[in-house]
């Protein structure tokens, strides 16, 4: 759609919305808009502003501020103040190690008590009284020291003497163990 078909659309619609009430009202406010516009023209012009700007003599009241300034004398004054040496004794770095120091005990109010390493102590110590106790409870009767009596080795039984050990040789017959009667390979040939 090219321009000018636009703009013939518009106007017709503008047309079309004037026989509206809401396109009579839009027309008498545009109507006293442009009224009130002219009367505003008219009071800036009535106030001649730009005349007013040039006898208001800006230049001079600068140049008279700046005289009211350097009468002032503030480097001098400044120079009075003697700053560095003020900032010298205020000893900042003593200041502020007070302050970390302060800081410090409100955050932690003291050394926590040794009860930690105290456990440590009381628990070494009991693990050693009670490997102590156990080492000497656990004593045999050959460890003792009570006085030994000298006791004559003793010979082994002979066969004759009651209680005494069989020959060493083998049985010619099998010996049964259950009760029954043993059986054996040379009494059958």
């Amino acid at each position: 759609m090219t321009r000018s078909k636009t703009a013939r659309r518009g106007r017709k619609a503008a047309r079309q919305a004037e026989d509206t009430p809401l396109g009579q009202a839009v027309g008498t406010a545009v109507e006293t808009l442009g009224r009130v516009g002219a009367e505003l023209r008219s009071h800036v012009a009535e106030l001649d502003i730009p005349s007013k700007v040039a006898d208001a003599d800006i230049p001079g009241k600068v140049k008279d501020a700046r005289g009211r300034v350097a009468d002032l004398d503030i480097p001098g004054k400044v120079a009075e103040l003697d700053i560095p040496g003020k900032v010298a004794d205020l000893d900042i770095p003593s200041k502020v190690y007070e302050a970390r120091k302060e800081l410090a005990g409100r955050i932690d109010p003291g050394p926590k008590p040794r009860r930690r390493r105290r456990v440590l102590w009381v628990g070494l110590f009991l693990t050693a009284a009670a490997g102590a106790a156990f080492a000497w409870l656990s004593r045999t009767p050959e460890d003792e020291d009570l006085p030994t009596t000298a006791v004559p080795p003793v010979a082994p039984p002979s066969e004759n003497e009651p209680g005494g050990a069989p020959a060493t040789t083998p049985p010619s017959e099998p010996v049964a163990t259950n009760g029954s009667a043993p059986t054996s390979s040379r009494s059958k040939s």
